[in-house]
């Protein structure tokens, strides 16, 4: 997962450097892979792999809908910039409270769990439509870079909130 964040920083970096912004995609994509194989093949083995087809199923049409509406409707979600970095830092703020709360024993109460999963899952639905109208409207064909890595990131995340839902729901 750190080896993703110093990618994606050096990915940034040399975003208009062809070929070079394509390896370090292409990197950073490998990265990211492992580290979702990793979550996928845990729910997997402790008995959640119903949850995983789940989680992707709803991810897809979540993902395609939004992307649809953002291309047929033409409307653009910049508007939606100073909530979508005020809600990740809650999420963040909340997430490590909920850590430190906890002690890292890992035991959060399902209900906190769920909610916070649901947050994300809303806040991230928001990010596809703000990141898939600024890819219409704002960046030039030249940031496809930047575009790829943040919509790959609101997915890979969308993912992963609806998975850790998926897990408190079928688990009480």
């Amino acid at each position: 997962m750190f080896s993703s964040i110093v990618v994606v920083f050096v990915l940034l970096k040399y975003k208009d450097r062809h070929p070079s912004n394509v390896y370090l995609l292409a990197i950073f994509t490998l990265a990211e892979s492992y580290v979702i194989a990793w979550v996928c093949a845990i729910n997997y083995e402790t008995g959640y792999g119903h949850c995983i087809a789940t989680a992707f199923s709803l991810t897809l049409m979540i993902f395609a809908s939004l992307t649809a509406f953002c291309f047929v409707t033409r409307k653009d979600f910049s508007f939606l910039g100073g909530f979508l970095f005020a809600s990740i830092v809650a999420l963040l703020c909340a997430g490590l409270f909920g850590r430190l709360a906890t002690g890292y024993s890992g035991t959060v109460p399902p209900l906190l769990s769920f909610s916070y999963s649901f947050l994300g899952t809303i806040v991230l639905s928001a990010h596809i439509l703000f990141d898939t109208s600024l890819l219409i409207h704002r960046l030039s064909p030249d940031d496809y870079i930047v575009a790829v890595v943040c919509i790959y990131l609101d997915v890979i995340n969308l993912f992963l909130h609806i998975l850790r839902a998926s897990r408190q729901s079928d688990s009480g």
